[in-house]
């Protein structure tokens, strides 16, 4: 019963193996589970990697939305600054437009009132023209008054005239002359008319002639003066009716109005080109923290999503059809423990055929003990009830023995033989067994997740070599161009710490110092003149050091040792060699305007002579030369100056003299 038992339970345990496991010894069957546990040890670090693909999947996803936002940010950023150049271009020809206007000002203040004048004159012109007509016609009738009186006078004295010969008539007589004529014979005197004008009549005429001139004088005088006045406002008006003046009147209004807005706008447009330049700057800046901010998301998530599908793919490789390398480890220990299962069952089979044969072979002794033969032979022999009974009593009387050798076995003699603790020892042994069972399984695991991990550990090194040979050969190819890379920015085998920029500024400082020392020579009385120097101070690069050779003593001079005066005309002849060689290298360029500030103090009286005369050739010369300075006696020297002067009460104004 045992052994069929035994038999349906390697059945069984078979049946839930795979195919392929089925047919294995035992031997087979248990480095099959090893190997199974080892395939669930090396699935460790795949099980970890699966656990943490959802963790990479939302930060790639993290990351490529961060990397969307930042560029739409570049995006809008970029577009704004675009647009930006063409506003502030915009807002500097405004600028400058406002700038113009707002300078014309005192120009337009002075044509708005000059404007004004000449409306004003061409309206009082027009006024005096509205009079112009009275005026003419008060002089006509004020002349022709006249010349009627004059007339009437004419008449008068005419009619008098010949009155006075009808009296002169009335006193002739004959044989005395006459008095016109001194005749002294009259045939026919002259006798006085009824209506004869007399003198009272002449006189009055004549006082009202005169009255009649005086007002012709009046009325012509008059015209005069308001023809002349008329001319005045027309030389005023310039030529300009009304219309006219008020149009030339307007236009300048407005254009004065528009040069008053144009301040304004001058401090309105700087504002805004400010900010606008200020917004340039910050876009600018921000563009490139986006830029980079751009770059850094979308490499974390080139390399995250490399990862990723490299993860993934280890992790698909890992699967091998499941669902999860969590589910594949769960089947291949399922795998372990079944085949196990048929290992521990083909081992119980084992030893129930074992026992079985234990059992046939007693049985086999007993029957040859009895004199059977074997089996059949005995069951051939059939005994009677009483045989039975017989040999019952006699298995009772052994089992009696039995008990007694058991209780002689217990008495205290056998006290330090402890035969239940064979027994216990045996139970221990089988927890041992199996601690030591589950102990193997978790080693053969580790024992595949540490080969799982020297394999990737080899693959690692394998690409850390092969991208070590690479880098050694960008090295070796790139090394010429790194070499004159070095030598440029300074660095590696240039023993001067050089870098080519300052070579070539040392080059042209050369000649400013071959410049300045045709200056110093006259400065100094041909004392001094300038060397460059590459010495080092410390740690510090060599660059443009210059000292003084001194020709009275034959000796080098660090500029420190220099008094003031000598330090301000070396000063002035390094300024006057630069301005002298940007002029000949920048295409006759020239710097027109110089400003020399302080210095002349320090100066004995012979350099300040040497010192003015060089200034003064390059004022002849075309140049702006300004000099700032406490020295009173440059005052009698330079002709146009701007003299500050302190107030009592410690504020200041200024003094133009020109």
């Amino acid at each position: 019963a045992a052994l069929k038992r035994a038999e349906a339970a390697v059945t069984t345990a078979r049946s839930r193996l795979h195919p392929e496991h089925r047919e294995l010894t035992a031997a087979e069957l248990r480095v099959a589970a090893s190997t199974t546990r080892e395939m669930v040890g090396s699935l460790t670090s795949a099980a970890e990697v699966e656990g943490s693909l959802g963790l990479h999947r939302t930060r790639l996803a993290e990351l490529l939305s961060r990397a969307d936002r930042t560029r739409t940010a570049l995006d809008r950023a970029t577009t704004e600054l675009t647009s930006l150049p063409a506003a502030i271009a915009a807002h500097e020809q405004s600028l400058t437009a406002a700038r113009h206007l707002h300078s014309l000002l005192d120009a337009r203040t002075a044509a708005a009132a000059q404007a004004k004048k000449r409306l004003e004159a061409a309206t009082h012109e027009a006024a005096a023209r509205a009079r112009l007509p009275e005026a003419e016609e008060r002089a006509a009738a004020a002349l022709t008054t006249q010349r009627a009186g004059e007339g009437r006078l004419a008449e008068l004295r005419q009619a008098r005239i010949d009155d006075i010969a009808g009296e002169l008539g009335l006193t002739l007589a004959d044989g005395r002359p006459c008095p016109v004529c001194g005749s002294v014979e009259h045939p026919s005197p002259a006798r006085p008319t009824p209506d004869a004008v007399t003198p009272e009549q002449v006189a009055a005429q004549e006082e009202h002639v005169e009255t009649l001139r005086a007002r012709v004088t009046e009325a012509t005088d008059r015209l005069a003066r308001l023809r002349a006045e008329i001319a005045a406002l027309a030389a005023a008006a310039d030529g300009l009716d009304v219309d006219a003046a008020t149009a030339v009147a307007r236009r300048a209004a407005a254009e004065l109005t528009a040069s008053l807005q144009a301040a304004d706008a001058v401090t309105t447009t700087e504002t805004a080109l400010a900010d606008l330049r200020g917004r340039s700057a910050e876009l600018t800046d921000r563009a490139t923290e986006l830029t980079a901010e751009a770059a850094r998301s979308e490499d974390a998530a080139t390399q995250l999503s490399e990862r990723l599908d490299a993860d993934t793919a280890v992790v698909e490789a890992a699967r091998d059809g499941h669902p999860s390398v969590s589910a594949r480890r769960a089947a291949l220990v399922e795998t372990a423990t079944r085949i196990d299962a048929l290992v521990d069952a083909l081992a119980g089979r084992d030893a129930a055929r074992a026992s079985v044969a234990e059992d046939e072979a007693a049985r086999d002794a007993d029957l040859a003990a009895a004199g059977f033969a074997d089996v059949a032979e005995w069951l051939a022999a059939d005994q009677p009830v009483e045989w039975i009974a017989a040999r019952e009593k006699e298995i009772a009387d052994f089992e009696n023995a039995c008990t007694r050798v058991k209780a002689g076995l217990s008495g205290p003699e056998l006290a330090d033989v402890q035969l239940d603790t064979l027994f216990d020892d045996i139970d221990q042994m089988v927890e041992l067994e199996r601690a030591a069972k589950k102990e193997m399984e978790a080693a053969t695991n580790e024992r595949g997740s540490l080969r799982d991990q020297v394999r990737r550990t080899k693959e690692r090194v394998t690409a850390i070599r092969a991208a070590l040979e690479r880098n050694a050969d960008c090295i070796a190819e790139t090394a010429d161009a790194v070499r004159l890379g070095q030598l440029v920015a300074g660095n590696g085998d240039n023993q001067l710490n050089l870098d080519l920029a300052k070579y070539v500024l040392i080059r042209r400082f050369a000649e400013v110092l071959a410049a300045a020392n045709t200056e110093l020579a006259r400065f100094s009385g041909g004392r001094y003149s300038l060397e460059h120097t590459d010495a080092k101070k410390g740690n510090a690069k060599s660059g443009l050091g210059v000292r003084v050779q001194d020709m009275h003593t034959n000796q080098v001079r660090d500029v420190g040792t220099l008094s003031g005066g000598e330090t301000f005309y070396v000063s002035l002849s390094l300024a006057l060699a630069l301005a002298e060689v940007v002029r000949s290298e920048s295409g006759g360029v020239d710097l027109g305007t110089l400003f020399v500030d302080e210095g002349f103090g320090t100066l004995d009286p012979d350099v300040l002579d040497d010192v003015m005369h060089t200034l003064e050739g390059l004022r002849a010369g075309g140049r702006t030369v300004g000099i700032v300075s406490h020295v009173t006696e440059l005052k009698s020297r330079v002709a146009d100056r701007i003299e500050i002067l302190v107030n009592e009460d410690r504020t200041s104004t200024l003094r133009v003299t020109a």
